[in-house]
């Protein structure tokens, strides 16, 4: 999705990133009735993985460079405050 949009900018780097693993729940969000679901309810079998790869390598890239930026960092910091890695 974002292979071509890549920046040396980590604010556009955070950003592409935190869109990339926004989009990638897309298709979980509603129910067949057009409910809205929790984090909690959605099948992540059917999240997109490979954005969510590249979002994450994205933010890694970053963080390796020593720039994270103010948006990656806080979807680390938000993660991690959930329990994820």
């Amino acid at each position: 999705m974002g292979a071509g949009a890549r920046s040396d900018e980590p604010e556009v780097s955070g950003l592409l990133a935190l869109l990339l693993v926004s989009d990638s729940r897309r298709t979980t969000r509603t129910d067949a009735q057009g409910r809205l679901l929790r984090l909690a309810e959605q099948n992540r079998a059917h999240w997109d993985q490979a954005a969510i790869t590249e979002g994450r390598a994205l933010v890694l890239r970053g963080m390796r460079l020593g720039r994270a930026s103010r948006v990656s960092s806080a979807g680390r910091d938000s993660r991690l405050a959930r329990g994820g890695a």
